[in-house]
């Protein structure tokens, strides 16, 4: 397999190796591919929620919205109080 890349990559790789860390090109882009799938892995299984976050976010939702609602209802309230005077 074949492998293009920038220049910059191409610094990039030289120097993980010159720092001792790896012993060549195909090293390096290994460890590059398996930090990526770790990476994939991860955004597509992503860890459980801890018990009770979920319903723990709908109340808060919940408040929220009770809240805009009950804001909501005064304002109209007093805008239907002001045009009766």
């Amino acid at each position: 397999m074949n492998c293009v890349l920038t220049k910059q990559n191409e610094q990039q790789v030289k120097a993980l190796i010159r720092s001792g860390r790896y012993n060549n090109q195909s090293e390096v882009l290994r460890a590059g591919l398996r930090a990526l799938l770790k990476e994939e892995l991860s955004y597509l299984h992503p860890p459980p929620l801890p018990p009770g976050a979920l319903a723990r976010a709908y109340r808060e939702e919940s408040a929220k919205e009770r809240e805009l609602e009950a804001q909501a209802a005064r304002a109209s309230l007093k805008a239907g109080l002001e045009e009766n005077e």
